[in-house]
């Protein structure tokens, strides 16, 4: 919901994290904030996420078949994705 005094800017009333909660109601997963992504491997079916989680830098590991992740331009350039997402498209097309 948007505050209607703020029409052009259209940001969630709460922030960003209700509106990230509200998409998760729906999932058997909960939403993990503060938890630093150093590495997505994909393949068909099965994502590994890797990297460390709050200020005393725990290293985690998650699987699942699919993921969300929320980042700035800044910090996705810091994440290493595999694939690359230069061979993503032919990665996909072999693995349909």
């Amino acid at each position: 919901v948007c505050d209607p005094a703020m029409r052009k800017m259209r940001r969630p009333l709460k922030g960003y994290g209700s509106l990230l909660n509200a998409l998760a109601l729906g999932l058997n997963r909960s939403v993990r904030y503060h938890h630093r992504v150093q590495e997505i491997d994909w393949k068909k079916g099965s994502v590994i996420v890797r990297g460390v989680a709050g200020e005393g830098k725990v290293p985690f590991v998650y699987e699942s078949e699919k993921i969300i992740v929320t980042a700035s331009v800044g910090a996705l350039r810091n994440i290493r994705l595999n694939p690359a997402p230069h061979e993503l498209s032919d990665f996909l097309e072999q693995n349909e």
